[in-house]
């Protein structure tokens, strides 16, 4: 942040300081100071008003302003903008309105069938619903389409875990590359998976690997 008040005084209007200013004031959570210089860059450059706008959104979405949020995005949704239409899913769903958030993803999906973001979007809501059959049926639409898409992977042993069967799950775990075991997010289920098969000193083992100086 000082390094761009400091810039902004020498150009007060500069473009990328200006942006890069109110972002970096989003990701401190100070939302209300970052919103407001969001605005303010608006006005000011006209010409990227989508993309501010998105940030507006995120924003908001991050204050737990999922309705504000939406009000934001809904002129870009309105003309097909697809960046607006993922954003508003996801937020949507934030905002626990699981089902809403199906549906619009699955609408933009009848006629964007290749949209593989949209389609892992849809599995991650559709597994928070609890809908574990559909979730399950777009992770392996996805597989088939791409069969080394990690996240699809551990979208399917998240499900196995969450329908109760970990021998399952550790069985799509082991089949994981080595070079994916090195990830926190894959340490992490790890875990979970020791968690589940009645090996909890194991879990502590894993999850105290992923706070070690250089993990």
């Amino acid at each position: 942040l000082a390094a761009y008040e400091e810039m902004l005084t020498i150009v007060q209007t500069h473009e990328t300081a200006l942006f890069e200013h109110a972002e970096t004031l989003s990701w401190a959570g100070r939302f209300p100071e970052s919103l407001e210089e969001f605005r303010a860059f608006s006005g000011l450059y006209p010409a990227r008003q989508q993309e501010t706008e998105l940030r507006i959104a995120q924003v908001q979405a991050w204050s737990d302003e999922y309705d504000a949020a939406e009000r934001t995005l809904a002129p870009w949704i309105a003309q097909g903008d697809r960046r607006a239409l993922l954003d508003s899913a996801l937020y949507l769903a934030w905002g626990s309105h699981l089902k809403e958030s199906i549906q619009r993803l699955s609408g933009w999906l009848a006629e964007h069938r290749d949209d593989q973001e949209a389609l892992a979007l849809r599995a991650r809501v559709a597994s928070w619903a609890g809908d574990l059959r559909a979730a399950r049926a777009d992770w392996e639409a996805l597989l088939i389409e791409n069969p080394e898409d990690l996240e699809s992977k551990l979208g399917l042993i998240r499900l196995c875990l969450w329908d109760g069967d970990p021998v399952a799950a550790q069985r799509r775990f082991d089949a994981l590359g080595q070079q994916a075991l090195s990830r926190p997010e894959v340490a992490t289920l790890a875990a979970q998976l020791e968690i589940a098969s009645g090996r909890p000193s194991k879990a502590r083992q894993r999850l105290r690997s992923l706070v070690q100086p250089g993990n």
